[in-house]
């Protein structure tokens, strides 16, 4: 290459930012293959789990969502960006491919005795607590906790899906029925 015409100033002029994609990209580590694990290299939360991506000083966003985005297209309303369980179990992965759209659960479901009772049924048939998350609109970890008898409901009472009230964090003794 030749330097003739180069002036002070034209050594002197900072290169072009690089683009959000390019940021990205530059955290991500794509060595291990397309079907693999791509693991977010970048910042964390603080529990350590999830990256977190910096759009801009007053914008952070999970890095996760940013490959589906980046991938996909926008997220739709009222849907959420979680990994699918039979990809990976890996919550630092950004591969697009090991990611799913899910419905947003509701921010509070109530549940009545005869909801209690079919999931324990449905639980005990075989039925995924995924699956029955989804139907009930509670978490995965709630349906467990009511299949397994940690969550019950008493007389009067509902049980809500924040698991912390009406002795949802108590196991229950086998053998009771609510």
């Amino acid at each position: 290459m030749s330097v003739r015409g180069l002036t002070r100033a034209d050594l002197a002029d900072p290169p072009p930012p690089p683009t959000i994609v390019e940021r990205f990209s530059a955290l991500v580590d794509r060595s291990a293959g397309p079907d693999a694990c791509w693991p977010w290299r970048g910042r964390r939360e603080s529990h350590g789990r999830s990256g977190i991506f910096v759009i801009r000083p007053d914008r952070k966003v999970a890095a996760h969502r940013v490959a589906w985005v980046l991938a996909y297209g926008a997220i739709p309303d009222a849907y959420w960006i979680r990994w699918r369980r039979e990809a990976c179990r890996s919550v630092a992965c950004c591969n697009p491919m090991h990611l799913e759209h899910a419905p947003a659960l509701p921010p509070r479901a109530v549940l009545d005795g005869a909801a209690i009772a079919a999931i324990r049924e449905r639980l005990a048939a075989g039925e995924s607590p995924d699956d029955l998350a989804r139907c009930f609109g509670i978490s995965r970890g709630h349906a467990r906790k009511i299949g397994r008898h940690w969550c019950w409901k008493r007389e009067g009472e509902s049980t809500t899906s924040n698991g912390r009230q009406h002795g949802c964090l108590t196991p229950q003794p086998e053998g009771r029925i609510p």
